[in-house]
């Protein structure tokens, strides 16, 4: 449990978190006990090393979760009653799920030029009576870098304004969603963007925000440098080559911790304990925010397969997926000297999966209480949207 008060800034995040590891020896006639909150660690053994990660506490020991008396992020215009009215096929079902995968710096072309077999694992949830896919082809960034754009993505403010929101995922978890997040840029995204608003409260793991968070992995030297500038163009979350951490890619340790965190939130006896309480998990990925525009395309294969697992166990029957950036590539010679490349930077891509039922509720709502009698996922298609 890591209060946001004592967190800093990214540029020094990750001596915060070195300073943090505990070192324990081991071996298997002297195993070790690990804290309850502890997510992640790396087991060193002679020269090879490895991340093992769980989730922990286990979703059935995590107490309910009381909102602050003064929050205002419990308010909303669809009402449960109002749910529950249109329709009963709509009555039968829980809260959707919410994965959000957000993948820094990828316009919608660079998407599917670089990503070609996620793209086709995109289309293939396009299954009417399942679960519909939404594309949202004029998606357009509000500002230069990823400050502007995330902040509006998760909390609805678009700078200079400042109102001081929470991020979108105090939302989901004040309304009864259990919420993870796995940040693999070696950072902290509310220190880093509102923290400032909030150094006076526990805004943390178990606390206001998060029930799990992992990050500290990717804070290790091997992949993040402890010396020097973190964001070179040979070492770290903006490299030009490969992004490796003991061995493998370093999107392939969070996409198994977030396989790791579906399994746990959609087990059984988790789902019992908790009365099916949904959940929010949210990651971010980087493989895109580097100068040559190749790194991304080493994450095809892990994204392909996570989008692939989801639809074939029918998780997308109750889950709205979203995957999307928050601005294109602002780097490198096609940015810097061609029209088209700044045309990218402002049109990121974005795409939702969002279950049948919850398709026809948003169908039937609109044209029972919208001004406009029009589906709102084949007007939202085409028009002008933004974070």
């Amino acid at each position: 449990q890591w209060p946001l008060r004592d967190k800093d800034m990214r540029e020094v995040y990750n001596h915060l978190v070195l300073e943090r590891t505990v070192r324990l020896p081991y071996s298997p006639d002297t195993p070790f006990v690990l804290n309850a909150t502890t997510q992640a660690i790396v087991v060193r053994c002679d020269s090879s090393s490895k991340i093992v990660t769980r989730v922990s506490p286990s979703v059935h020991t995590l107490p309910d979760y009381v909102p602050p008396s003064n929050s205002d992020t419990r308010t909303s215009a669809v009402t449960p009653a109002a749910f529950h009215s249109v329709g009963s096929l709509h009555a039968r079902h829980k809260r959707p799920n919410v994965v959000f995968l957000m993948l820094d710096a990828v316009s919608r072309r660079h998407f599917f030029r670089r990503l070609p077999k996620s793209a086709n694992v995109l289309r293939s949830l396009e299954r009417p009576g399942a679960h519909r896919l939404l594309e949202l082809f004029r998606y357009h960034s509000v500002g230069f870098s990823t400050k502007n754009n995330t902040r509006a993505m998760y909390t609805g403010d678009i700078l200079p304004i400042r109102r001081n929101p929470l991020p979108i995922w105090a939302y989901f978890r004040d309304r009864g969603y259990i919420t993870a997040r796995v940040e693999t840029e070696c950072d902290d995204w509310v220190k880093e963007n509102v923290g400032s608003n909030f150094d006076d409260q526990d805004f943390a793991v178990s606390n206001r925000s998060l029930d799990y968070e992992l990050a500290s992995p990717f804070c290790m030297p091997e992949y993040f440098p402890n010396v020097g500038n973190p964001f070179g163009n040979f070492k770290g979350p903006f490299s030009i080559i490969a992004r490796c951490l003991y061995g493998r890619y370093v999107h392939e340790w969070a996409f198994d911790h977030l396989t790791q965190l579906r399994l746990e939130l959609r087990s059984p006896s988790n789902s019992r304990s908790h009365r099916n309480k949904p959940y929010m998990i949210s990651a971010t990925f980087m493989e895109g925010h580097e100068g040559s525009g190749e790194v991304l395309n080493t994450a095809d294969d892990a994204l392909s397969e996570f989008l692939e697992s989801m639809r074939d166990k029918g998780e997308l029957e109750d889950t709205v997926l979203v995957v999307a950036a928050d601005h294109g590539l602002h780097m490198g010679l096609n940015f810097a000297y061609t029209q088209n490349g700044r045309i990218e930077h402002q049109n990121p891509f974005m795409a939702i999966s969002v279950p049948e039922w919850l398709y026809q509720f948003a169908e039937e709502y609109q044209r029972d209480h919208g001004s406009e009698h029009i589906s709102p996922f084949a007007a939202n298609a085409q028009r002008l949207t933004t974070p």
